[in-house]
């Protein structure tokens, strides 16, 4: 009877460590979490920080506030807002880059939505909010990504 019980504890013994094995390793018996936590260490955004054209900034700021003019049925400008090609390979009439990827200080659009460099800002008839345009910066700055 002894001998039974033994080969059954030495077939099931493996399986039983390798379950606790894992159990532990899925538990999160780390640090608490901190406010680096969203990044990689050394500041840089995870993916799950970066902002994007389809996520972001379009739904957003540029339905709510540039779609009235630049919309595609008659884009003022002759900008067409409502396509990420249009902001990516666009250049404004004034001859700029309108996003410039990773540069948001050469692109026209951040110039626009602050008031700078002798450019009415834009929208017309009011502002954006600070958060809204730090976001526009944020995501020029990440490389302006569509997804």
């Amino acid at each position: 009877m002894i001998s039974h019980t033994n080969a059954v504890i030495a077939r099931l013994l493996p399986i039983l460590l390798l379950t606790l094995l894992l159990a532990a390793g899925c538990s999160d018996m780390g640090d608490p979490v901190s406010p680096d936590d969203n990044n990689n260490g050394n500041g840089d955004p995870t993916p799950a920080d970066t902002l994007s054209w389809t996520g972001d900034i379009y739904p957003d700021i540029i339905s709510t506030y540039c779609i009235s003019c630049h919309g595609a049925s008659f884009p003022q400008g002759n900008l067409d807002l409502t396509d990420f090609a249009g902001w990516i390979d666009a250049n404004s009439l004034s001859g700029n880059p309108f996003v410039v990827p990773g540069d948001p200080d050469q692109s026209e659009l951040v110039w626009r939505v602050e008031g700078t460099n002798g450019l009415a800002r834009m929208p017309q008839g009011g502002q954006l909010a600070d958060s809204e345009i730090e976001a526009i910066r944020t995501w020029i700055e990440q490389g302006a990504p569509k997804q």
